[in-house]
């Protein structure tokens, strides 16, 4: 079954909105809860709501402070070693396939 095209724009109702930030968080949460049970590693979420000046962490705040320590305790070679974004991640996927093609 496939699922409609939904397009993102800002909730201009400042109630739905919160809600909506809510129940995402949540299953944001829930996913990362998942993802460091299946593959034994650890991880950490933390989300600032603008309305509410407060952060919302997964895992609780002692425990994510604990894994942000250790990520910043780390060298700065090591640090980006483990981040990807999108550009990286393109770059790579660039490289391999010309590899490929080589072969």
């Amino acid at each position: 079954m496939e699922r409609k095209k939904v397009t993102l724009t800002r909730i201009a109702d400042g109630s739905a909105r919160k809600a909506s930030l809510k129940k995402k968080s949540c299953g944001l949460m829930k996913k990362v809860y998942e993802l460091t049970i299946l593959c034994g590693t650890s991880a950490s979420v933390i989300i600032y709501n603008p309305d509410d000046k407060q952060l919302m962490t997964w895992p609780p705040h002692t425990e994510a402070l604990k894994i942000l320590t250790r990520f910043f305790s780390m060298l700065e070679m090591q640090q980006k070693k483990k981040i990807i974004n999108q550009e990286t991640y393109l770059d790579e996927k660039v490289s391999k396939t010309w590899e490929q093609l080589k072969k």
